[in-house]
């Protein structure tokens, strides 16, 4: 897997509630103020530096790990088993199974904070290419073809940094556990998450979701034994590993 580097040093991570809410409005009548709390407040974080994944995890890179008997098979194996998809990311894994093939790479799932910082590098952008939603840039509902595509589909939607597909194409399982009050009481040096929790943090929507789930600072969470079509992962290494 192609790595891209991330250096040390601050960033602003999530945003007000009315970010998200005004972003909303501009495709929907249904939206709540109250759906995007958890993204605030906007914070100053600092973070050691670290490489990350270009691309999501593809089928054809996670097979060799079910092969070495190190990871299981996707639960349900329809996508990861066609050679037609071997070079789209990996789905229906869980996120034991996401963690567990990026020890065997030699890494680890990235924390909420790296993530971000990857997506979105210094400037606060609300997309990992700017502030402006646009089709052609990832693939995500209302511009994709109702599935994921290979990874790396959509260079003009690159992070500042390089990193490819963080808007779509699959949501990423990432190290925290989630809380929706997090950001309130986060530490601001290389936070980890909450200590314990019943849900995973899962960042960067998919294919199915709408553009306000594929923003930067969006926030979603599952059960770590779930497992979906639109849901991968990618993984980190940190300098020295």
């Amino acid at each position: 897997m192609q790595l891209v580097f991330v250096p040390a040093g601050e960033f602003e991570m999530g945003a007000d509630a009315e970010a998200g809410y005004a972003i909303c409005q501009q495709e929907s009548a249904n939206c709540l103020i109250e759906d995007f709390s958890d993204e605030a407040p906007a914070h100053t974080v600092s973070l050691k530096e670290f490489w990350i994944y270009r691309t999501e995890v593809t089928n054809q890179v996670y097979r060799r790990c079910v092969e070495e008997g190190s990871c299981e098979m996707p639960a349900i194996p329809e996508f990861f088993q066609d050679e037609l998809f071997s070079d789209h990311p990996v789905v229906y894994v869980d996120w034991y199974s996401a963690e567990a093939y990026c020890a065997w790479a030699g890494g680890r799932l990235p924390t909420e904070a790296e993530w971000e910082k990857a997506a979105r590098g210094t400037d606060a952008r609300s997309f990992p290419w700017g502030e402006k939603a646009k089709c052609g840039f990832g693939n995500y509902k209302g511009c994709s073809q109702g599935l994921t595509m290979p990874a790396g589909s959509f260079p003009a939607g690159a992070s500042p940094y390089g990193a490819l597909d963080m808007a779509g194409n699959a949501a990423e399982w990432v190290a925290d556990w989630y809380s929706a009050d997090y950001y309130h009481d986060s530490a601001l040096q290389d936070p980890q998450g909450p200590y314990f929790g019943e849900l995973r943090v899962a960042r960067g929507g998919s294919w199915k979701n709408p553009i306000t789930a594929v923003r930067t600072t969006n926030r979603t969470a599952n059960l770590p034994q779930v497992y979906s079509s639109g849901v991968s992962f990618r993984c980190v290494l940190e300098i020295g590993q």
